[in-house]
């Protein structure tokens, strides 16, 4: 038996694509505010993610994150600017309010996954735990899955126990392969590698290269273009 484990964002839905949206708004704020010192865009950007880093190791995938970092960011450049730390938090409500859209092709994979007998799909979303189970629900999500896994984070610990669970779950099959795919080298490949689970990395826009202070080493995964590359081994 094939146990099958997806990410969400940026594996299933298009995510990062909205925080992309909301940083470019920020800096076009911030770039209007302290004219005329015309700060570079790559100034302003490479602050950010300083910033953003520093807030990752407490917050991680939270939305409370995003806020932080982009009022923090704020802060640092229009020296406490109240106009424009208005404009930051409503920028911040707004993300909360888009609706992530699936990628093409999704449901084709779930549907045909779901035909085999021997697969069982399930998914692990990190995150803000209304904001995710409502992104599932917007793009009626639940119904290609045995269950859905929410967690702040995607830690060693956090993916011990989604294993454990499964194992647990299907202790009566001889054979069980556990499977990953998804969109981040250090959440969706790195940990479950050590578990022994099979990887398949979705190559997608997401960078979070430099927020873990240890990002080991994986060369045994598969790369694919697009989600439908499954396909291709399994």
């Amino acid at each position: 038996m094939k146990i099958i484990v997806f990410d969400l964002d940026d594996t299933l839905i298009y995510t990062e694509c909205f925080y992309n949206k909301a940083i470019a708004q920020l800096i076009a704020l911030i770039s209007e505010t302290t004219f005329p010192n015309n700060l570079s865009v790559e100034a302003i950007l490479k602050r950010y993610k300083e910033i953003d880093k520093i807030n990752f190791k407490q917050f991680q995938y939270s939305i409370g994150r995003i806020e932080k970092t982009f009022i923090k960011t704020i802060e640092v450049f229009c020296s406490n600017n109240e106009y424009v730390l208005k404009k930051a938090k409503k920028l911040v409500d707004s993300i909360l309010k888009l609706v992530p859209t699936l990628i093409p092709g999704t449901i084709d994979v779930l549907n045909n996954l779901n035909k085999d007998e021997n697969n069982r799909l399930f998914l692990f979303t990190a995150g803000n735990l209304k904001i995710q189970k409502e992104k599932v629900k917007l793009n009626n999500l639940n119904q290609y899955f045995d269950e859905i896994f929410y967690s702040i984070s995607k830690t060693l610990k956090d993916w011990q126990r989604v294993k454990n669970i499964l194992k647990e779950r299907y202790k009566y099959r001889r054979k069980l392969e556990f499977i990953s795919i998804g969109d981040n080298y250090a959440r969706d490949i790195i940990h479950p590698f050590e578990l022994g689970f099979r990887c398949f990395l979705v190559k997608g826009n997401a960078d979070f290269s430099g927020y873990f202070e240890k990002e080991k080493h994986c060369d045994s995964y598969k790369l694919l273009n697009k989600l439908s590359d499954i396909f291709s081994y399994l």
